[in-house]
């Protein structure tokens, strides 16, 4: 014999979640004190099944929510009981469970009549699950202009119950509604549901599950309509609407996509412009597609209201490597309507001295393509270095998709042409000027599932700039400088991290190569156990001069030991050397780390090996990872 079973498992289901059909008022607030709750009149027991599902028949069961009943009196106790059987299978069947053996017992309490109110009536409810339902059979049918749509027929693969599964009524609900769900965010807004009910076979005790979807015709965008505010909420276009609509990854005629549609609110929202984006569609607003005949289109509402346009920060920090620094910046977020943007930060600390100034205007993907002019003036004075800088530079951004075996990469390309005009010390008693017009580009990537504490992720770097004593420079360099970070966590509370640091260069004349394009190693982000930048090739005086290859390699262990904080244990090994002599230095040590709210706090205890002229070094450091 076989039934359908559609309302009464669905009710089922509906129990299980904890949908209750009532509402429970609440009472106004009143200055006295509450009577005391009347114990329990009825103590029901259940054996044989696990809390999930005891909790489930205790949901269904009518005499579980009327224990507390003033005259639960035999007849009452009986009635109820000649419910409890019906009512604690159809609690089972959610579970998969359709031939449970169930035996109910009931009897007066003997301690009824002492002080302690114990229950006057005792009710066991003793359960034989049995074996579980198992689905022998699982169609699921596709209909419609998305057939064949790869989203949906995703969707259907990665359906929660499989043949040979046991029948659970909460993943087939799970199934269908993500069914549904995908068919209204790929744009089949008018899908329907024409057969959705499970089959169950008694004699054979096995169920079949059936589902027919009708996606009808599928939407496509319209056309995208701006809503600007000012600042003050005023309405004003304040960019370009020829700008905003670059934002946008789909086209007026494109089949819908709930995923572009928020991809395209995240950013705008990213872009800075904006103080609240709200981005949304109404299907009583579709119209007939253009050069679509029979489909329709939806308009596309966008509401913005723009940031305020100056922003300012300042920001404190200390580091053994620059030891206390501050920072104050100005940023202008939009200049005109064209979304150029201004930005102007200074930076003081002991060992440098900086200002920079940017400013930048979007280009045709106004999200990832900018062409910025740089202006800047930077002084380092430390043991290894000693300079002051002027530059001028324009530089262009964009994304670049590489294709490999593995994956297809989202590269950051950075097209840049730099002016330098640089006063350096070239030895203890000398200053020497440099000029140089250096061209180059930049390729970075980065992979994280977090951006300020990186549990598993990576970042990849490779520069390459050049210059020509032909064009503006006063010698001939070619430099290359590669970077990677590596993090993994084999369990919750372990990371291991591993870093590599590359870079060569290759000159006509090494004495006129300014300080700053010089390699160096040491400090905080290399090689701990020694002083920022300190490591390096020395000229006959003792003075640092710096070489022309670099080297640096480090690995770290990570354990959480309590709440936000972790203890570390490290090895770094590098050194700046030149092409006649390469001496790796090495160092040991170990950290406690505070995972703040702005990224890792570090305090490291670095511990030079096989060099008797440096014996310990504490690194102070912050700032995410990656």
């Amino acid at each position: 014999m076989k039934i359908t079973i559609k309302y009464r498992l669905f009710a089922s289901f509906l129990l299980l979640c904890g949908i209750s059909a009532g509402a429970v008022e609440k009472m106004p607030t009143q200055h006295k004190t509450e009577p005391k709750q009347e114990a329990a009149k009825v103590e029901i027991r259940i054996h044989g099944v696990d809390k999930t599902l005891e909790k489930n028949i205790r949901a269904h069961l009518t005499l579980e929510q009327q224990r507390f009943h003033p005259n639960m009196g035999l007849s009452r106790i009986k009635r109820l009981l000649k419910q409890a059987n019906t009512e604690t299978r159809r609690a089972l069947a959610p579970f998969g469970y359709y031939q449970a053996e169930i035996q109910i017992q009931h009897q007066k309490n003997t301690l009824a009549d002492k002080p302690n109110k114990a229950p006057a009536w005792l009710v066991d409810i003793h359960i034989k699950t049995g074996e579980a339902l198992k689905l022998q059979k699982r169609e699921i049918k596709l209909q419609g202009a998305g057939e064949d749509d790869p989203m949906l027929l995703q969707v259907v693969k990665q359906f929660p119950l499989k043949v040979g599964d046991v029948l659970l009524q909460a993943q087939y609900e799970t199934g269908k509604s993500s069914l549904l769900n995908a068919a209204q965010e790929q744009g089949y807004f008018d899908a329907k549901l024409l057969r959705h009910e499970i089959l169950i076979d008694e004699r054979a005790y096995t169920a079949s599950i059936f589902l027919q979807l009708h996606t009808r015709q599928r939407y496509r965008f319209g056309e995208i309509h701006f809503t600007q505010r000012n600042p003050d909420k005023q309405k004003v276009d304040i960019l370009a609407p020829e700008l905003l609509q670059r934002f946008a990854t789909f086209k007026p005629g494109e089949y819908y996509s709930n995923q572009k549609l928020q991809q395209f609110r995240q950013d705008l929202t990213a872009s800075d412009y904006f103080s609240d984006v709200v981005v949304s569609i109404n299907r009583a607003e579709s119209q007939p597609a253009s050069n679509h005949a029979g489909e329709k289109a939806v308009p596309v509402r966008v509401q913005v209201q723009a940031n305020k346009p100056n922003r300012y920060s300042f920001a404190l920090g200390y580091g053994t490597d620059t030891g206390p620094r501050a920072n104050i910046a100005w940023d202008r977020r939009w200049v005109n309507q064209h979304g150029h943007y201004a930005h102007a930060e200074l930076h003081y600390s002991q060992l440098r001295k900086s200002l920079s100034l940017v400013y930048s205007m979007p280009k045709a993907d106004p999200r990832s393509e900018h062409l910025d002019l740089r202006a800047g003036y930077r002084n380092e004075d430390s043991d290894g270095r000693d300079y002051i800088l002027y530059l001028l530079g324009v530089s262009r951004t964009r994304h670049r998709h590489l294709k490999t075996p593995w994956q297809e990469l989202k590269l950051k390309e950075n097209l840049f042409l730099d002016y330098r005009r640089e006063r350096f010390k070239a030895s203890a008693t000398r200053y020497d000027t440099s000029t140089m017009l250096t061209p180059g580009i930049e390729w970075r990537y980065l992979k994280a599932d977090e951006p300020l504490y990186t549990r598993n992720g990576y970042s990849l770097s490779l520069m390459l700039r050049g210059a020509s004593s032909a064009l503006l420079s006063d010698t001939n360099l070619l430099q290359t400088v590669f970077k990677g970070i590596y993090i993994f966590s084999p369990q919750r509370k372990h990371r291991l991290i591993s870093r590599l640091e590359i870079g060569s260069s290759f000159m006509g004349n090494f004495e006129k190569v300014p300080a700053s394009l010089r390699f160096l190693t040491g400090g905080d982000k290399s090689v701990r156990g020694y002083d920022y930048d300190s490591l390096g090739p020395k000229d006959d005086t003792g003075t640092l001069i710096g070489g022309t290859h670099l080297f640096v390699a480090s690995t770290e262990y990570t354990y959480r030991v309590y709440g936000d904080w972790d203890v570390a244990a490290f090895y770094d090994l590098g050194n700046a050397f030149d092409d006649s002599k390469v001496a790796l230095k090495h160092s040991l040590g170990f950290g406690i780390h505070w995972i703040s709210p702005i990224g890792p706090i570090r305090l490291d205890l670095a511990f030079p090996l096989y060099d008797k002229e440096h014996r310990w070094r504490i690194h102070i450091n912050m700032g995410p990872d990656l």
